[in-house]
């Protein structure tokens, strides 16, 4: 069964970020290449929600996109949230979830 994916704030500012983050240091191709390879994932993760491992106590999941970018992303009975797209090249930080 196909899950809908909604987007958190968080999850929608951290990405907006990435794009201009990577239209800065690179160009727009790359942009278009970064959020084509974003939705490929998310079609995958709304047929198959539990096809990256769950981390934590929350159960969490995490997705590499880019080896520079991450998904954090949460399944509900009925719907998937995106929580936040993570640089990998920044030191981790805790978060509630």
């Amino acid at each position: 069964m196909v899950k809908i994916i909604r987007w958190t704030k968080e999850a929608d500012e951290s990405f907006l970020e990435m794009i201009d983050f990577i239209r800065v240091v690179w160009n727009d191709k790359i942009v278009e290449r970064f959020v084509r390879e974003t939705f490929d994932v998310l079609d995958a993760i709304s047929e198959s929600p539990e096809l990256y491992a769950a981390r934590g106590r929350k159960k969490v999941r995490r997705v590499v996109i880019h080896p520079n970018v991450s998904l954090i992303y949460k399944i509900n009975a009925d719907h998937i949230d995106l929580l936040l797209f993570l640089d990998n090249r920044r030191k981790p930080i805790k978060r509630k979830f």
